[in-house]
């Protein structure tokens, strides 16, 4: 949906369907949606699952969307953003980049620890593993975060607790933006599944908390949310 479309001056293939990048992404707000619709009780605050377009092309759907929201943006205490979730299997870990900035961190972290992964051992959420890359200003949660809103961007683990035939990041090399990002032999997405459970219950925590997360002091967008809920 936020893919590169079609390229005519290829030969042969000429659509980029963006299977994993990010088809995937919403396929699973779409499951989280349906989650979260058949609950026996609604959580205590709404929830609003949006599929931003014009990613690739500088964020736009996203900022388009913070810039003319159809609720306050007061009342959006949090943003997760799924982008290329997991597709080779189960990890023994789940990565959020912004993990250490705000208190959707801690949320996260113990909701990770009600899933075992073997040998007494529970899920570990790990943060950036390439803080120079500067991910969390390349994707759609950062146009929330500048508004004040708590953001996490998710992403797959890599401690593979069943060793993989062929490497992860070969594998995205070869078809990362290219005609070739369709489904393929290698995808297992139970990883995928666990990895959706504990998204599910991290934003159901959320959507229950007495308070609203907020950013950890100092932080650079701190001072949107203090403004945000007038107390700038």
């Amino acid at each position: 949906y936020d893919h590169l479309g079609t390229n005519p001056e290829l030969d042969g293939d000429t659509v980029f369907n963006g299977a994993w990048d990010n088809a995937l992404g919403v396929a699973s707000i779409i499951a989280l949606a349906d989650a979260f619709a058949n609950m026996d009780r609604a959580p205590r605050r709404s929830l609003l699952f949006l599929a931003c377009a014009g990613e690739e092309s500088g964020l736009l759907g996203s900022a388009w969307f913070v810039a003319q929201p159809p609720v306050p943006l007061g009342s959006m205490v949090a943003n997760f953003n799924i982008d290329m979730p997991q597709i080779f299997g189960v990890t023994a870990d789940i990565a959020a980049i912004g993990e250490d900035t705000s208190e959707l961190g801690d949320v996260l972290r113990a909701v990770a620890a009600e899933f075992p992964v073997g040998d007494g051992q529970t899920v570990v959420v790990r943060g950036d593993s390439n803080p120079s890359a500067g991910s969390f200003y390349r994707s759609d949660q950062v146009n929330f975060a500048k508004a004040g809103i708590p953001a996490l961007y998710l992403n797959p683990g890599s401690d593979y607790i069943e060793p993989l035939p062929f490497d992860p990041a070969a594998y995205e090399e070869a078809h990362y933006h290219q005609v070739s990002d369709e489904v393929r032999d290698e995808w297992n997405l139970a990883g995928l599944e666990r990895d959706l459970r504990i998204v599910f219950r991290t934003a159901r925590a959320v959507a229950n908390g007495d308070e609203i997360p907020r950013w950890r002091p100092g932080n650079e967008f701190e001072a949107a949310w203090l403004q945000l809920h007038g107390l700038d």
